[in-house]
């Protein structure tokens, strides 16, 4: 997520002390005692932090802590691929938000791959419980997926760009995984609204460790459609007409889109990841509510699978008798 906070505390502290603790054991290993003693009260503080038992503690940038933002890290998991390359969290590419123990809410395109092929279920794996995509914690939990289930209109860089995931054991809830309620009334357009994600913290950049946030404008849907002529029903829209940068970005999909302390919308399509003025897409839940009941139900999940089933094998008998 391209945003004004990148530079954690982890990475700030990587970015200045590391070099300075070279150069002072070049010169002379006792100099790093002196540096030592400067960061004890620093680590003190951190030991000393009494928050609540499933506040997460990092710094964004200026090193302010924001616990009522960071704090959303507890509705939300990473999706990854179920191979890991070099180390743990490696594979994420996307973002989820767990509505219940057995469902998590993503984006369509996060369920799919880019030819709009479903994912297999066995080739998904969330990761609950965590607040550093890179280290794993007592908290942290990885499921299996049983099944995926996109909307049925789906449509590849367009809307309806919603998706469940049903897993194959239950999340279990505590201080650090809980379950983050559905809307039950429309958008509030022309709010201030946050959004988080693990995704790159800039165009081509490396994902985010610590889970970024950005606070951006939710624009009333006139404003949207200027900008976007394929907007259609359920999209928004949100951006930042003074720092067109702040916005989410690739590994970001799926994310939540918050407002007023309630679930509004999913990170749908970055456009670019903060490298124009035209606002990010996002998939507004609360028009989804009964696409969303119904498979959870089990009166969706069927025709759901045989549609994008049967559309695919359509599609294949084309390519292969035209």
């Amino acid at each position: 997520m391209k945003i004004f906070g990148y530079f954690n505390a982890r990475k700030y502290k990587e970015a200045t002390y590391i070099p300075i603790v070279n150069a002072m054991f070049a010169a002379n290993k006792y100099y790093v005692t002196i540096l030592f003693v400067h960061l004890l009260p620093r680590c003190a503080s951190i030991a000393n932090h009494t928050g609540h038992p499933g506040d997460y503690i990092f710094l964004v940038a200026g090193g302010q802590s924001i616990p009522e933002i960071q704090n959303y890290t507890r509705y939300m998991v990473s999706l990854r691929s179920r191979t890991v390359t070099r180390y743990f969290g490696d594979n994420h590419y996307c973002a989820g938000i767990i509505i219940s123990p057995l469902w998590i809410l993503t984006s369509a395109q996060c369920a799919v791959h880019a030819s709009k092929i479903p994912r297999r279920p066995r080739s998904i794996i969330v990761v609950a419980g965590t607040e550093n995509r890179i280290v794993k914690s007592p908290t942290t939990s990885l499921i299996a997926v049983d099944r995926v289930i996109s909307n049925p209109n789906f449509t590849l860089y367009g809307s309806n760009d919603i998706a469940l995931l049903r897993l194959k054991t239950k999340i279990q809830l505590n201080a650090r995984t809980q379950i983050m309620p559905l809307p039950n009334t429309p958008p509030p357009y022309g709010t201030r609204c946050v959004v988080l994600g693990w995704g790159r913290i800039y165009y081509k950049g490396p994902l985010a460790a610590m889970v970024s946030h950005v606070e951006l404008l939710l624009y009333i849907e006139d404003e949207c459609k200027r900008s976007h002529p394929h907007f259609a029903a359920g999209d928004l829209c949100a951006g930042d007409n003074v720092n067109f940068d702040h916005d989410p970005c690739c590994g970001d999909s799926g994310g939540p889109l918050i407002c007023n302390d309630k679930l509004v919308a999913l990170v749908s399509w970055t456009l670019g990841c903060g490298q124009n003025k035209y606002p990010s897409l996002y998939t507004d839940i609360y028009s989804n509510l009964h696409w969303i009941r119904k498979v959870i139900s089990g009166n969706g999940r069927v025709w759901g699978f045989y549609r994008t089933t049967v559309l695919l094998l359509a599609n294949l008998l084309i390519c292969i008798c035209l």
